[in-house]
């Protein structure tokens, strides 16, 4: 019988070498040790190789053209043996009690489908940040956030291995949203839990966060409304308001960000693709707006936070 491990920690890295050591170092820095490390280089060009070459046995490295983040998780979890997959971007941070607070998880929850951990953003030095007293919210599944929505980003996500497998991994043709349509396809696998205390990842901020371009966004947000359209997603009618809420959510703030950036044509296509949608749900308000924006010409600072991950 093949070993196994708790967790199976995957790093998917792509010329981010000094934040990738700040990022194996937070992962080896953990109170709980059942753990392996596996790195999936995605052609890196910068030092990366010879650095997890150095590293010897502490961490599995694998690599591959570069075929983007997605691609490289699904290599990472192909060779995983842990019970459960946490993925952390090379550019993020852990700290030391996120493995302990993930297995505590696991022991009160009896083994979940999928956890999503308690995060805080920063820019250039990694937070202070101490450790609080224990707090999760519990769903039956992800569908049933969309009552109380939250960031569901693959930095922050932690998957049983045999669930990730039967919902079929990522899909490698997005770059962006990818991690969103993953919990969409599981999104009625049994058991769902959020951390909401303490902070256990550091999600770092700058100009590299492939989230950050509109037109990414926008094209994802347009894949993930004409996958629910043709019926890609489990739930069937009895579950669409739930998925219509989460879908709506991460619409909303990219057609406004396309509006600010002058991306009039693509604003238009969201807001025609999602308007049955959203009038379903009652979001006149927001269907208003749209409608002032474009046509008056009102230019407004937006701030957008969708549920898209870096």
């Amino acid at each position: 019988m093949s070993k196994t491990v708790g967790f199976s920690i995957v790093i998917p890295t792509f010329n981010r070498l000094e934040f990738l050591k700040q990022a194996i170092s937070s992962v080896r820095n953990q109170t709980h040790a059942d753990y392996e490390i596996i790195v999936v280089d995605d052609g890196s060009t910068d030092g990366t190789v010879d650095y997890l070459m150095s590293l010897g046995t502490l961490v599995k490295t694998l690599r591959q053209q570069h075929r983007g983040p997605a691609a490289a998780r699904n290599l990472g979890v192909s060779q995983a043996i842990g019970t459960y997959i946490a993925f952390l971007d090379s550019d993020d941070f852990w700290f030391p009690w996120t493995l302990t607070i993930l297995q505590r998880v696991m022991q009160h929850h009896e083994q979940p489908s999928l956890i999503s951990a308690a995060t805080v953003e920063f820019h250039g030095n990694v937070p202070d940040i101490e450790e609080e007293d224990f707090a999760s919210k519990y769903f039956t599944d992800f569908f049933q956030t969309a009552h109380d929505p939250g960031y569901v980003g693959s930095n922050a996500l932690v998957v049983r291995r045999d669930i990730f497998n039967r919902a079929g991994g990522f899909d490698e043709a997005m770059f962006v949203g990818e991690d969103l349509d993953f919990c969409f396809r599981a999104g009625i696998s049994r058991d769902f839990v959020r951390v909401v205390s303490p902070v256990m990842l550091a999600y770092r901020r700058h100009s590299g966060n492939m989230s950050t371009a509109v037109l990414p966004l926008y094209s994802a947000a347009v894949e993930l409304l004409t996958r629910e359209r043709n019926g890609r997603y489990p739930g069937g009618r009895t579950r669409r308001k739930e998925r219509w809420k989460l879908l709506s959510r991460t619409v909303r703030p990219v057609a406004l960000s396309c509006i600010k950036c002058g991306l009039r044509h693509e604003a238009w296509r969201l807001f025609w693709k999602s308007l049955v949608m959203n009038m379903r749900l009652g979001r006149f308000r927001f269907l208003t707006g749209f409608l002032l924006y474009t046509l008056i010409g009102v230019r407004t600072t937006i701030g957008v936070r969708t549920t898209f991950s870096k």
